[in-house]
């Protein structure tokens, strides 16, 4: 098991909140993601929110739809919202899932917003939307409003279940990026290697709730976005990934160690690599 994330209470006031910075402020294109384990859905249960529907905000708003697993992700516009909801339920119950939404106000018609799902042993795929509303006014500034984790600005829709990674990063990143951000977010342990990792992408704020315990939650991307906590508590984090590969020994698939193994999709020769 990875260190330990935050579970918050669905319709509660937990959250955690991050303030707002010059690095978070009024980005465009962006890409927001994170490593969530649903245990209940319901509308406008919140992931992570910059700003709040109504006040003309243009930051990340990635909420769930309804009880199917759907998500959506809005865009404050000052005549009508953008606002895309997926369909077919890409989201289940009791799994961890990682969510990551690419997000560009100067995208053409039908694209202002792209989506992708994948857990820990898929990689995550592009998501349909059954609802792609592009909205029509100006995208506001939401520089004065906060990051927020696990709820939204009124602090009433609090998610239900487990968070234990989210990122924010510069850039709506295409498919091929996506998976390979999946990858460093799902194989690193070390908050600082996965920050590390995601510069290469723009990363403007990086937690992984939970790994440093229910004080504040550190910004890993040297920005400086720490994060302080309400309510949500201490829980497991996610599972290692485990896969095994034989090189002239023993195949291992959790059991004890012969002449050559791999755990954590490493190469070895004669001894273990783990988490590789």
């Amino acid at each position: 098991i990875m260190p330990g994330s935050l579970l918050f209470t669905a319709a509660s006031s937990n959250v955690i909140d991050c303030g707002s910075g010059a690095s978070i402020d009024a980005i465009n294109p962006w890409t927001a993601l994170a490593w969530i384990y649903p245990t209940s859905f319901a509308a406008d249960l919140t992931i992570i929110q910059k700003g709040a529907a109504g006040t003309n905000t243009r930051g990340p708003n990635i909420f769930l739809a309804d009880t199917s697993g759907n998500v959506r992700a809005v865009m404050d516009r000052a005549t009508t919202d953008a606002n895309y909801i997926t369909t077919g339920g890409p989201l289940v119950v009791d799994r961890w899932q990682f969510v990551a939404v690419a997000a560009n106000a100067a995208g053409a018609a039908g694209s202002l917003f792209r989506m992708y799902v994948g857990d820990i042993n898929r990689s995550p795929v592009e998501a349909t939307f059954g609802t792609a509303t592009d909205g029509s006014g100006a995208f506001g500034d939401d520089s004065a409003e906060n990051f927020r984790i696990g709820n939204a600005k009124a602090l009433t829709v609090g998610f239900g279940g487990r968070i234990a990674i989210v990122s924010l990063l510069r850039g709506d990143w295409e498919p091929q990026a996506i998976r390979r951000i999946w990858k460093i977010t799902r194989d690193n342990l070390h908050p600082a290697a996965i920050a590390n990792r995601l510069r290469d992408y723009g990363c403007r704020l990086h937690l992984s709730p939970g790994y440093s315990g229910t004080g504040t939650q550190i910004d890993w991307s040297g920005y400086g976005n720490h994060g302080a906590i309400t309510g949500a508590t201490l829980t497991a984090g996610m599972p290692m990934r485990r896969t095994s590969r034989d090189f002239g020994g023993s195949v291992i698939a959790g059991g004890a160690p012969t002449t050559c193994g791999i755990i954590g999709g490493g190469v070895g020769f004669g001894s273990y690599v783990i988490g590789a």
